[in-house]
């Protein structure tokens, strides 16, 4: 055992070795530049676990280590939100797992990284919707290839709505497929993008208006409607299916009514 009451200008030092006069245990009340800690070594010497009393934005810290001396779990007390964060490494010192005990706007988050680090699974207490955090949204989960690049999105309520909400992006992560359960008025929907624009391409919704039958938009790639497909023509329960053919620019030009007054009509 080694005892120094004044060591490192002043600050106290305790250290006990094993029968093999390697450090077990390191207790230094002055430490280094995240304050006093305490350091606990296997029986070859190698440390193990780290205490920080002042870690970060000042708060403890407990990392433990293999017998490698690579950390694979950090456990912060305040990551800079006065929240917790639990990071978990692989065998050679790579981020895998990620939890924050919250985000800047609020909600926790689980990360998981592939093994090069990149982050490739999201699940997230509070959604940021588009990028865009709003205050009453729910969680989200998100799905990134090896890359990073993001292909898959689950969100809880949707932007529109308070549906829930599913989104689909291509390998470059542009946006091309996106299914709503509540669009706003109660109706469904599904969404296609064109791959290279952005530009919504054809939207089907289970409820027009939330009141009337199902409905399918085909467009052009300007985002114009040239085709509408109606379940229900626009009297309603009351009219039957309805076709519209339109021009490049959304203007109709056909219109076949399977129920114009009791009658079919061009």
């Amino acid at each position: 055992m080694n005892l120094e009451s004044g060591a490192d200008d002043g600050a106290g030092l305790l250290t006990l070795r094993n029968n093999s006069a390697q450090d077990a245990i390191i207790l230094d009340a002055k430490g280094d530049e995240t304050g006093a800690f305490l350091k606990v070594g296997n029986r070859e010497g190698i440390i193990t676990a780290v205490v920080h009393g002042s870690a970060g934005d000042g708060s403890a810290r407990l990392s433990l280590k293999n017998d490698s001396g690579e950390t694979t779990i950090l456990m912060d007390g305040d990551d800079g939100e006065d929240a917790s964060k639990v990071l978990l490494f692989d065998n050679v010192g790579t981020e895998t797992v990620q939890i924050d005990g919250r985000l800047p706007l609020g909600g926790g988050q689980l990360s998981v990284n592939a093994h090069n680090g990149t982050k490739t699974i999201e699940l997230i207490g509070r959604e940021d919707f588009n990028g865009a955090i709003a205050s009453g949204m729910g969680s989200q989960l998100k799905l990134r290839k090896s890359s990073g690049t993001r292909t898959v999105e689950l969100n809880s309520r949707a932007a529109e709505g308070d549906g829930g909400a599913m989104q689909l992006f291509d390998e470059n992560g542009v946006l091309t497929s996106e299914l709503t359960a509540d669009m706003g008025e109660g109706k469904s929907a599904l969404r296609l993008f064109h791959g290279e624009t952005g530009t919504e391409t054809l939207r089907a919704v289970g409820s027009e208006f939330g009141t009337q039958g199902a409905q399918i938009l085909i467009k052009n790639s300007s985002g114009n409607t040239t085709i509408e497909l109606d379940g229900e023509g626009s009297g309603g329960s009351t009219d039957g299916g309805l076709v519209r053919l339109k021009k490049n620019n959304g203007d109709a030009t056909i219109t076949l009514d399977s129920d114009a007054n009791g009658e079919g009509k061009i």
